[in-house]
């Protein structure tokens, strides 16, 4: 049964980042936005609580979204990995009942994400 999760939380990775990158992007509003599947992948992160599985949805969703991207391969795979463990480490620290709680590590996980792309970005002499 576990298999059959990680599969269809896969295939709703996969056509989220098709549906961002191929029919979103064309629209100026959804710029200040967080991308679909950066937000998918959170409320995997945010409700999972086996770390072994949000590692490996992680992992899974971060090379999908290589395969999309111009960068080195494994960079999305390595920044999914490092933003889940932080937000997942951090989420110690809040009561998960709470409203205020998924907003606040929403907000954690979009910007650790904003900043391991810059830094990865520097590194690599994108910018």
């Amino acid at each position: 049964m576990s298999f059959l999760k990680h599969l269809f939380s896969i295939a709703i990775f996969f056509f989220l980042v098709l549906f961002q990158e191929s029919f979103l992007n064309g629209f100026n509003f959804f710029i200040f936005f967080p991308p679909l599947y950066l937000f998918f992948l959170f409320l995997v992160v945010f409700f999972e609580e086996d770390n072994s599985k949000v590692i490996v949805i992680s992992i899974l969703s971060g090379l999908i979204l290589d395969f999309f991207s111009f960068y080195l391969f494994g960079f999305f795979t390595l920044i999914f990995l490092l933003d889940s463990l932080l937000t997942k480490k951090i989420s110690r620290l809040f009561k998960k009942s709470k409203v205020s709680s998924f907003v606040v590590l929403f907000v954690i996980f979009f910007l650790l994400f904003k900043i391991f792309l810059i830094l990865g970005e520097l590194i690599l002499g994108h910018l």
